[in-house]
């Protein structure tokens, strides 16, 4: 069983982006790359600023 599951086993690429403590804080696997990137970004932005008011720090 173990061998047949080995067999079954694709390669591929994992990126990750961590953020200033080395956490992960973004996984993509091949094939998402930037648009996954970019939609996860889009998305937390969103997230964060859904009801907020811009207000400039300088």
């Amino acid at each position: 069983m173990e061998e047949r599951k080995m067999q079954a086993v694709e390669s591929g690429s994992l990126y990750m982006t961590l953020d200033a403590f080395y956490k992960p804080v973004y996984l993509s696997m091949r094939g998402q790359g930037e648009e996954g990137f970019s939609r996860y970004i889009g998305n937390n932005v969103r997230f964060h600023t859904a009801g907020r008011r811009f207000v400039p720090d300088h």
